[in-house]
């Protein structure tokens, strides 16, 4: 996928999923350590986040085109 998507109808869509994934672990990391806030997270960690939330926007996308056939 060559473009990420940032936000979404006015979400911000890498935000939302980090924000989701906090809200289902109560918190914590995979390893038991509290998760920063969003703001607190490095740059590049907010990066990864919206280049997953990307891809998982485009899954509509690419499903259609895989039917559209040649």
């Amino acid at each position: 996928m060559s473009a990420t998507v940032t936000n979404v109808d006015g979400h911000d869509v890498g935000k939302l999923g980090y924000e989701a994934y906090a809200s289902s672990t109560g918190g914590k990391t995979f390893d038991g350590r509290d998760m920063p806030t969003w703001e607190d997270l490095p740059e590049r960690i907010q990066r990864a986040w919206y280049a997953a939330a990307s891809a998982i926007i485009m899954i509509p996308t690419l499903s259609l085109r895989d039917r559209a056939g040649p």
